[in-house]
């Protein structure tokens, strides 16, 4: 063949050069998220006849430029990262609830209990005392702002995470969206390049690993079959079993305001979930999970009862730590604004009698709450005075406390018949009630007695009780950094696996250097020899 051996240097050569820009790509990317390592693949030319030599070589081609990947690799990621995304954001937004609470901190619920119960007992000692009186005032102004700011801690909390919703759903139309236009360039890549768009499917293999850890997700390639014969690869996402993108075609999620709470200690405007065509997003599959699961959870979780889908308990979310703090506020109040309401007549049961006006209502009260339309507070005559309506976030020292310190009762008056006397205002009252010893503490010492009553709340006494509320964020909090520990390191350990296989390695890149250099400079030495030969051979040789 003429000059054939010219050819199959020059091929060496384009193949030595390919491969160097192939290495060099890979070392400028070492760091680029979702890079794949890749490599030239190359094959030898059909061979010629040679006579009775046999057949003989023509060199080496370059078949294409192929990515360094495993799918399955990529699949087992999609899989475990939206338990990741789930127990990620439940063990953050834990973390602010357990600050909201302020426990087991020093200014938390002891403190503040303790404080309240000390200031009856220091007031007890000395009833007379207008600075111990002034310091209980104090205590239970205290408490009840503590319970006010764990309420509106909350709401706040569901708030944020209301916003917060809406940006990971907005975040996970955009990675959708990122997608869809890589599927579009990719196809028409290859379809007209005849090539494998390498950089371009790292891209997208990226975005659904990150997409992966907002909501459970399936992904997968598959081969379509045309009338005309031609096969076209398609790209689909699956979300919680629901199509998101199929190739090029896209359905985004959207969220809508609430017509009706499902919860009534709910705020305004929440968020429900549904896609841009108006059917249902599916939230109470069992196989739900990822960022978007995790947010759900904490912001409408009511802790009661065992899912009707999934069969596992409801998780404790806002609602439930609401409920309970409501609970505690309510019946805590009820028993000790019946014991401070009480006089010193004692019924046959042993039961002291109620002090009511003529209207029959009670008359004392030491915890009350606030309107809900005008914040006042409540007085505890007040016909329409209901602990239905207290909760945490409205709880109040009584009105009567507030205004004075001096109000505070601190011993069972006795009661006196009056009827027709024109000395009292209004003349006509039936009955009266004066303090024949002020200096008695026989009614401090029962609202003392209530710090340690068991009979209010059936896990106990009033302390076990908050425990009780404390011990099932503290299991949130355990759980949600066991299952977040848990995952990540599944994940780190496949990652690793991954990156074994498809990451950028320096030392076998600066090896590829040397053997691509090598190559080409052998190849070139191949070349300037046959130049020599041939010059000897064509400009030389006729001269002899």
């Amino acid at each position: 063949m003429a000059f054939g051996e010219i050819t199959v240097a020059m091929s060496g050569l384009f193949a030595a050069q390919q491969g160097l820009s192939v290495t060099s790509s890979n070392i400028n990317n070492i760091n680029t998220p979702g890079y794949s390592r890749q490599e030239i693949k190359q094959e030898a030319w059909n061979p010629l006849p040679g006579g009775g030599v046999g057949m003989i070589g023509t060199g080496t081609t370059v078949t294409g430029v192929e990515r360094v990947r495993d799918p399955f690799l990529d699949q087992k990621i999609w899989k475990y990262s939206d338990m990741l995304g789930e127990y990620s954001i439940k063990q953050e937004q834990t973390a602010i609830i357990e600050n909201i609470f302020g426990e087991p901190k020093d200014e938390g619920f002891t403190k503040i209990y303790t404080n309240f119960f000390n200031g009856l007992d220091d007031l007890s000692k000395d009833p007379n005392t207008t600075e111990k009186a002034s310091a209980l005032r104090q205590y239970m102004i205290g408490f009840a702002d503590y319970y006010n700011e764990m309420a509106s801690g909350l709401s706040e909390t569901q708030s944020d995470i209301n916003a917060q919703l809406k940006i990971t759903v907005d975040q996970i139309n955009l990675m959708a969206s990122r997608v869809q236009s890589l599927n579009g360039q990719i196809q028409n890549y290859e379809l007209h390049g005849g090539k494998i768009a390498n950089e371009l499917r790292d891209q997208r293999d990226h975005c659904v690993d990150q997409l992966s850890q907002f909501v459970n997700i399936e992904a997968k390639e598959v081969e379509m079959h045309k009338p005309d014969g031609s096969v076209e690869k398609q790209f689909q996402v699956y979300v919680n079993g629901q199509t998101l993108v199929d190739h090029k075609d896209i359905r985004l999620l959207e969220v809508e305001p609430r017509e009706t709470k499902k919860h009534p200690r709910d705020i305004d405007g929440l968020y429900d979930i549904v896609w841009d065509d108006k059917a249902v997003f599916n939230t109470t599959s069992e196989y739900f999970s990822g960022k978007l699961k995790g947010l759900l959870d904490v912001r409408d979780g009511q802790g009661a009862g065992l899912d009707p889908i999934t069969h596992k308990p409801v998780y404790t979310g806002i609602p439930y730590f609401q409920d309970r703090l409501d609970r505690f506020v309510r019946d805590f109040s009820k028993e000790l604004n019946r014991i401070y309401n009480q006089g010193d007549i004692i019924d046959a049961n042993g039961n002291r009698e109620q002090i009511l006006d003529d209207l029959g209502n009670p008359v004392y009260a030491l915890f009350s709450y606030r309107d809900e339309d005008t914040s006042a507070i409540i007085a505890s005559n007040d016909p329409n005075f209901d602990y239905n309506k207290m909760t945490a976030e409205n709880f109040s020292t009584s009105l009567e406390i507030i205004e004075s310190d001096k109000n505070i009762r601190t011993n069972y008056e006795h009661r006196m018949d009056v009827i027709n006397d024109p000395k009292l205002d209004p003349p006509y009252n039936s009955e009266i009630y004066y303090n024949p010893n002020p200096g008695n503490n026989d009614l401090l010492l029962d609202l003392m007695d209530q710090q340690n009553n068991q009979d209010v709340f059936s896990q106990g006494t009033p302390t076990d009780y908050m425990i009780s509320i404390f011990s099932a964020m503290g299991v949130n909090a355990s759980e949600a950094q066991m299952y977040a520990k848990t995952q990540s390191n599944i994940i780190s350990e496949i990652e690793n696996q991954r990156m074994a296989v498809s990451g950028v390695d320096n030392n076998e890149e600066f090896m590829n250097l040397i053997k691509y250099n090598m190559a080409y400079q052998i190849s070139a030495k191949v070349m300037s020899t046959l130049d020599n030969i041939y010059d000897i051979t064509i400009n030389r040789m006729g001269s002899w």
